[in-house]
């Protein structure tokens, strides 16, 4: 059994796309321009790691915003392969052994079953066992409910080293991977997310 850790950077609509786009922006408002991930095994050892950018077609033009908060600019993914042909590869890294991905949080969950319906990917593919790493991590600092506590803050408690920058798919997946091993206990346990809810 291997745990998945992953993040996703995300694009928006900037400024105007095709109408077909603005159509689809109330479905999906993100488009996935990232992909970054931790194998670990049922040590908590790092086994393998997977690091992609995708070219994005849904809203092809980096936003400013997003461009600023994590250095991706068009030039960088302009080059790259499309969404289908970096998942291909992520379900290799993924592997065909009993797998739970670990988020910091739900919106990647989320954003990656809309993403594979989007392109009518079967969501069989992957595994829909997964832990909410930032539920967890905001139970073990006794944060109070109905707040959660952001991946920086988190690091810092934990006296996890600050080397890489923040809010980039890979980094953000590692410093989870990082927080998952240090809180790890018997109590966490995976869910099931039913993403036609």
């Amino acid at each position: 059994m291997n745990y998945i850790i992953y993040d996703l950077e995300f694009n928006q609509k900037y400024p105007k796309e095709m109408d077909v786009v603005r159509d689809n922006f109330n479905t999906y408002p993100f488009e996935i321009i990232q992909i970054g991930a931790i194998k670990l095994n049922k040590n908590l050892e790092i086994i393998d790691t997977f690091n992609s950018l995708i070219k994005p077609t849904i809203y092809p033009i980096i936003h400013p915003f997003i461009e600023e908060l994590t250095n991706i600019t068009n030039e960088k993914v302009s080059s790259c392969r499309l969404f289908k042909e970096v998942f291909q590869d992520f379900l290799k890294f993924i592997g065909n052994k009993n797998t739970i991905f670990c988020v910091w949080g739900e919106t990647d969950i989320k954003e990656l079953f809309k993403t594979l319906e989007f392109y009518d990917i079967p969501s069989t593919l992957i595994s829909k066992k997964y832990i909410d790493v930032q539920s967890y991590t905001s139970k073990y600092f006794n944060v109070p409910p109905g707040s959660k506590i952001g991946l920086k803050n988190a690091t810092a408690l934990l006296n996890i080293e600050n080397l890489l920058d923040f809010h980039n798919a890979f980094n953000d997946a590692y410093y989870t991977a990082k927080i998952f091993s240090n809180i790890y206990n018997k109590n966490i346990k995976p869910s099931y997310y039913d993403y036609k809810k």
